[in-house]
């Protein structure tokens, strides 16, 4: 008989996927992304059957959230704003709507309005009825009106007279305080916020232009969606006629000529500089708006946007759609960034410094919201089921974009991050990517087929299958078509059938409309004496009617001594066999190395394949999977090539940093040597340096601390810095406190080398951490470290028999009422650990009667925890985390 040799000698799970990135790199940490977004909503209960979950099974209702009847045409809104206290976050406003009835008489309308005080409503001038006053009711979230007829065939003008005061949400106020600088205001449009300032049809399936008339104290600078028209002295009375002293206020006035949904529309009041970008090969005008003393980190951050913009034209076949592209960096923000038509705002750590732009960019942030220019602004999604039309492009984009700037590396290092999202979508999931299925609307953002990461491997994929030229044919003809208008998943459908002649119903249905990621088992084997090599796949995710086996491209990539050859292979069963006769020993093996097929992939493949693909794999996607794997496999040889990839300057900084990581799971004292002689040998990549600092903790302690200590006080990188700091806390180097007291002192990009050195002070229970978390924690500071700080204070006094611990509490029930969210959350998390019963009347008052439900609910928790009932759950928000960028209102029926 012949001998089968098999090379089997290990199994180990490629997960085809990396680790994916929060938002403010554009695309999304286990959600995002965006993003998502991020931590909204409870998980559906899952189901066995397609389609279950649609009603409720107590009383059959339909759990689906259909879009709304919009019944009018909003051909025009006239948005007058009167920013009257931006300290105490007052407004006035009167909106006036242009509408025209559509089919069925209309004898009333309904507009989203939740938590302003309606004055009147009436007729405009162009009405029959100029100047009378409309019948309606406001039941606090909606504004009904009732005609005493049916709507003429014709245009009619709607006017209505509102004021509010510190919205829940929509509108983010940031009063002044000191060094907090000038009180700011800046909108938040998306899910279904900006009802919470002005009355709306608020959802994305209506598109109207507009004009602001918007007053703001001088001294401000004020933005909205479009075109500067002007800038002058407040008219009497303001834009309202609510203004008691115009002459303290300014009258800034932005038209947005072309239609957009009610979600886009944006304001920003606030002291800004204004630099203006040039370059790039575009004549879009850009601006930056920044901090006062910031411009000089303009170019720096935002330089290459000009170049983008270019790219986004080639790539859409549509030049740049709105009057200018503004980007605004804004505090107290929600979320990493928002695509305001024409004006994007963004986090405040959104700019950098010298040393911070020597070790990160901001650029796929930036190309992310810029693209959503294009794909959810120019073309919107009809409804939120279909958000991956706008999500995923734009995180699509940004691979695009490090295609162009960094080659094909670049991009298969993006693409290989969104595949990680292959390891969360389950086909026993509850809901689809593209599902009406939800209670509210940022849970379509946040699903576990994550519409940015899985939308962005979508088309990928289609990309791979038609082909680039066909491909980007069925993507201008879909842009053409539905350009300043709304879209659905079946409409970028077709328009991709029709540029390719293909039917690609199936490829959606699977992909877009049925839950789940293949997870596939391969066996390779080779048979010395027939020189041929056997390659087995299964699939092993559940299988059933709902979701049968999925229809997969698996090309394989197998090198021998003669050269490398791609051979095709296409499985649609749930276990496959293919020989493949070769003519010689394989010296490498790759199974889908451009990441044709989304997946998770359990390989029985020898440690010389996965190290040779490690090292010269045919993309960076096939060598990031291989590191992957060999980080399950701690043998000499790995700890070599590991070692000899991480320490390799021409080696992508990605696959540099998995495999130093690798290592350090290891923990082997072969594995711990070859890192500590990369860090002795010294690293000029910060980044990678950075991760070999992380890595040594692990080393004996009197070696690791001199040298973590020398990285503190002395490296360059902020990152390195941290990570030093960070390890002096995890070995407990109480010799070596005033080093990280010395470090909690030391300004930096986001704070982080702060942070870090204080979190180091409080493992080592090190008394001096209070008063850096103190200050740190004081309103003023980068709004995303300060939650860390009130963390720590909760930290440093949660020993009974703190001496400080009456003055922590004070502070922290103090910030209970802070203005910004992270740290009012941060500082209920912080008095729920300590079970301070000296919070609990003002915890109790929030829980009672605070007009966000959301933080009602917390309060609730928080309150049980401090009562011994049940300890707190940690929020997202206030750790840094983005929190749910849109509504939490009721799901809504037409």
């Amino acid at each position: 008989m012949r001998r089968l040799i098999a090379i089997v000698l290990g199994t180990v799970v490629l997960a085809l996927a990396g680790v994916v990135q929060a938002r403010t790199t554009a695309t999304v940490d286990g959600l995002d992304i965006h993003g998502t977004e991020e931590g909204c909503g409870r998980a559906l209960e899952a189901s066995g059957e397609r389609g279950k979950g649609e009603f409720d099974p107590a009383t059959g209702a339909d759990n689906r959230n259909w879009a709304p009847n919009p019944l009018v045409d909003y051909r025009h809104l006239r948005l007058d704003l009167d920013l009257v206290d931006m300290n105490e976050g007052r407004f006035e406003g009167l909106v006036t709507y242009r509408i025209f009835p559509i089919g069925a008489p209309v004898r009333g309308l309904s507009l989203d309005c939740a938590g302003l005080d309606v004055a009147w409503v009436r007729w405009g001038r162009d009405s029959d009825h100029a100047g009378a006053d409309i019948e309606h009711f406001h039941d606090g979230s909606r504004l009904s009106l009732r005609f005493e007829e049916a709507l003429a065939n014709r245009e009619h003008e709607i006017s209505i007279r509102y004021s509010g005061r510190q919205p829940t949400q929509g509108l983010v106020f940031t009063p002044s305080n000191g060094s907090a600088g000038a009180p700011e205001v800046h909108s938040q449009g998306q899910a279904e916020s900006n009802h919470h300032w002005f009355p709306c049809h608020d959802f994305p399936n209506v598109r109207l232009p507009i004009d602001f008339r918007i007053t703001a104290p001088k001294g401000l600078e004020v933005s909205a969606n479009g075109a500067f028209v002007s800038r002058s002295e407040a008219p009497a009375g303001g834009a309202t006629g609510a203004v008691k002293d115009a002459s303290a206020f300014e009258l800034w006035q932005w038209k947005q000529e072309k239609p957009i949904v009610p979600y886009l529309v944006a304001i920003v009041a606030g002291r800004f500089a204004r630099v203006p970008l040039e370059g790039g090969g575009t004549t879009v005008p850009m601006h930056v708006w920044v901090p006062p003393g910031r411009e000089a980190d303009v170019a720096r951050t935002f330089g290459r946007t000009g170049e983008m913009v270019a790219l986004f034209e080639e790539v859409f076949g549509q030049k740049y759609p709105w009057a200018r592209y503004d980007q605004i960096v804004v505090r107290n923000f929600g979320a990493g960034g928002m695509e305001n038509v024409s004006a994007t705002t963004l986090h405040p750590g959104s700019i950098f410094d010298d040393v911070a732009g020597e070790e990160e960019d901001l650029d796929g942030l930036i190309s992310h919201e810029l693209c959503h220019q294009w794909t959810g602004d120019l073309v919107t999604c009809r409804t939120w089921a279909h958000i991956w039309l706008n999500e995923g492009w734009a995180t699509y984009g940004t691979a695009l974009w490090f295609e162009q700037r960094d080659g094909e590396e670049g991009y298969f290092d993006s693409m290989y991050s969104n595949a990680g999202v292959a390891r969360r979508d389950s086909t026993e999931g509850p809901v689809p990517m593209v599902s009406e299925i939800y209670r509210r609307p940022f849970e379509t953002f946040s699903r576990a087929p994550n519409p940015y990461s899985k939308g962005a491997s979508i088309l990928h994929m289609l990309r791979e299958r038609l082909g680039e030229p066909v491909f980007y044919a069925g993507v201008h003809r879909y842009m053409a078509e539905h350009a300043g208008g709304l879209a659905e998943t079946d409409d970028f459908r077709t328009a991709l059938e029709a540029a390719s002649g293909q039917s690609l119903e199936w490829f959606f249905d699977q992909w877009c409309f049925r839950p789940g990621c293949p997870r596939l088992k391969a066996e390779v084997s080779y048979d010395a004496e027939t020189r041929r090599m056997r390659v087995k796949v299964e699939q092993t995710q559940k299988i059933d009617e709902r979701t049968p086996a999925f229809r997969l491209d698996l090309p394989i990539v197998v090198e021998t001594a003669s050269g490398a050859q791609t051979h095709p292979w296409e499985i649609h069963e749930r276990a496959c066999e293919r020989e493949f006769e070769l003519d010689g020993p394989p010296t490498l093996v790759a199974i889908d190395p451009r990441l044709a097929s989304l997946k998770t992939i359990e390989v029985t493949m020898p440690s010389e394949l996965l190290i040779a693909c490690a090292a010269r794999g045919p993309t960076q996607a096939a060598r990031r999977g291989a590191i992957e794997a060999l980080a399950k496999r701690n043998e000499p040889a790995v700890i070599d090539a590991l070692a000899t990839i991480a320490g390799a300057q021409g080696v992508a900084r990605s696959s540099r940093r998995e495999a130093i990581e690798a290592l350090a799971g290891f923990g082997s004292p072969e594995a711990l040597a070859k890192l500590l002689e990369l860090f002795d040998r010294g690293e000029s990549d910060p980044r990678v340096r950075a991760a070999l600092v992380a890595t040594l903790e692990k080393q004996p302690k009197d070696d690791a601390a001199q040298r973590l200590e020398k990285v503190a006080l002395d490296d360059r990188s902020y990152q390195c810095r941290a990570a030093a700091a960070r390890g002096l806390g995890a070995i407990k180097a109480a010799d070596k406190a005033d080093a990280l007291v010395a470090l909690a002192q030391v300004p930096s990009h986001q704070e982080r080398v702060r942070v870090a050195a204080i979190e180091a002070l409080v493992a080592i229970e090190d008394a001096r951490a209070l008063e850096p978390a103190l200050a740190l924690a004081a309103r003023g500071n980068f709004d995303r470290a300060r939650p860390d700080a009130i963390r720590a204070l909760g930290s440093i006094v949660s020993k009974p028999d703190s001496a400080e611990r009456s003055r922590v509490v004070e502070k922290l029930v103090e910030m209970l009422d802070d203005p910004e969210r992270r740290s009012r959350d941060a500082a209920g998390e912080a008095l729920a650990s300590l079970k301070a019963t000296e919070a609990l009347p003002r915890i109790e008052a929030i829980a009672a009667s605070d007009r966000d439900p959301g933080r009602r609910e917390r309060a609730e928790r928080w309150l049980k925890s401090i009562r011994g009932s049940e300890a707190a759950p940690d929020s997202e928000a206030s750790r840094g985390s983005e929190p749910s960028r849109g509504s939490g209102r009721r799901a809504r029926t037409p």
